[in-house]
């Protein structure tokens, strides 16, 4: 009888252990990338593994810490609602024309919810403290000619995409379609 408990109390802990184990944490799967991005607007992609309400930080490119002050927050939403789900749009409007923002990207992951009633789990977001701020420059509306690189669908074929983008020059191309 003895053993049996133990034996019970051991299976037990096991399971509860791996329950736990199998748990996946959220993280970002991929992006963030740029849409859309104009004078004064940009729409900043990402995704993440599990259902999550998302939103930026936007700073401006002025050598300042990203933290040295509080940085404003814009969501993803509709009509007035956080938007949960698992792709991330969050549109940033009114932004001055021929000038570099940094970001930080949020998302926080929804584990319930029902009516009014949230129950919010853990936040994952992009690295502003020991890697350098994603950053974007908006158009320069007075720039006569701009430079793009178009890429078609290559159907996973890394080795031929790394072949092609071997003469890109990053630092003069404006757009990548």
């Amino acid at each position: 009888m003895k053993n049996t408990k133990l034996l019970l109390l051991i299976t037990l802990f096991l399971n509860f252990s791996m329950s736990l184990a199998a748990q996946s944490r959220i993280s970002i799967t991929h992006g963030p990338y740029l849409q859309g991005l104009t004078e004064d607007e940009v729409t900043i992609v990402w995704t993440t593994n599990k259902r999550a309400i998302s939103w930026v930080e936007l700073a401006p490119d002025d050598k300042t810490h990203f933290y040295h002050e509080p940085r404003p927050q814009f969501f993803s939403e509709s009509y007035g609602f956080k938007v949960v789900d698992s792709v991330h749009m969050v549109r940033l409007k009114n932004l001055k024309p021929n000038t570099t923002y940094r970001y930080r990207i949020y998302s926080q992951e929804v584990l319930s919810h029902q009516a009014y009633h949230v129950t919010y789990g853990r936040t994952v977001a992009s690295n502003v403290y020991s890697e350098t701020p994603l950053k974007f420059t908006t158009n320069n509306p007075q720039k006569e000619e701009i430079s793009f690189l178009v890429l078609n669908d290559i159907h996973g074929n890394n080795e031929l995409m790394d072949s092609l983008l071997i003469g890109a020059r990053w630092d003069k191309t404006d757009l990548v379609f």
